[in-house]
This record gives C-alpha cells, sequence and structure tokens, in this order.
C-alpha cells in the first residue's frame, strides 16, 4: 500500500492519468538492448543539469558504461521530446559506486536505483517516480 490507497489502484490511475498525457515509457534492458544516440545524448545533457543532486558523469562514453553495469534503463518521453530516465542496477552489476557496493555487500538479491534524472520543465510532475514504482512492483 501506498499511503491509503493500494498500490494496484494507483497503478490503475497513473495509467490513466498518463495515457491522456500521451506519455510513453520504455524498460531497456542491458543485456539485450542498445541505447539510442539520442538517448544517451539526453541521459548525459540532464545529468549534467541536475549536478549536485546526481553525480557529474564524464562523457557520453560514461553514460554508455552506466547502461552496460545497469539490469535496466527507464526512458520516459513525452509526444516530442525524452523527458525522464532512471538507471536501475541489480545485485550482478560490477558498478563501482560505495553505495552501490555497501548494498551489494549488505543483500543478495536487489535492485538498486543509482540516479532518476528529470528535465526542468517536467520536474515535481511525479512523471519518473511513479513509472519506477509501477515497474518494480
Amino acid at each position: 500500500k501506498v499511503g491509503k490507497f493500494p498500490l494496484k489502484f494507483l497503478k490503475v490511475l497513473y495509467f490513466h492519468i498518463f495515457k491522456y498525457m500521451n506519455i510513453d515509457v520504455q524498460v531497456i534492458e542491458s543485456d539485450s538492448n542498445t541505447l539510442s544516440k539520442q538517448l544517451i545524448q539526453f541521459m548525459y545533457e540532464t545529468n549534467q543539469s541536475n549536478i549536485p543532486a546526481l553525480g557529474s558523469l564524464n562523457s557520453l562514453g560514461h553514460v554508455k558504461e552506466l547502461f552496460v553495469d545497469s539490469k535496466y534503463i527507464i526512458s520516459v518521453k513525452n509526444e516530442i521530446d525524452y523527458i525522464g530516465f532512471a538507471v536501475v542496477m541489480n545485485n550482478n552489476s560490477n558498478y563501482k559506486s560505495l553505495n552501490y557496493q555497501y548494498f551489494k555487500r549488505k543483500y543478495t538479491d536487489f535492485l538498486y536505483i543509482d540516479r532518476v534524472a528529470v528535465v526542468n520543465k517536467a520536474q515535481r510532475m511525479g512523471l519518473v517516480p511513479v513509472y519506477i514504482i509501477n515497474y518494480m512492483n
């Protein structure tokens, strides 16, 4: 449950809200896909515009490395542009982050949300976090 509402109710509610808003969400698994150049560029630029809330990425190549280390990337797009993304690792990743390594030592089976970033015009709308919750449940 989230608050007073069962999660299933919230999933249905959010589905209808975002369907109306023409929001497209993709879950791109790293073991069977590649990222488009457009998404890589978007992730880099959006990440960098969200510093210091997010750690800096050194280059477009760094985005590709995150993808290889991830379980999947969640991208959120409106009818025109990408508006947000999340990077999710699992317990099998080789990711070197100290925070990730803490979870790896403490748990045997887990998902780790490394970063969530949303463009300025879509912030405070709950778009990316809602889809993470829905996908992970």
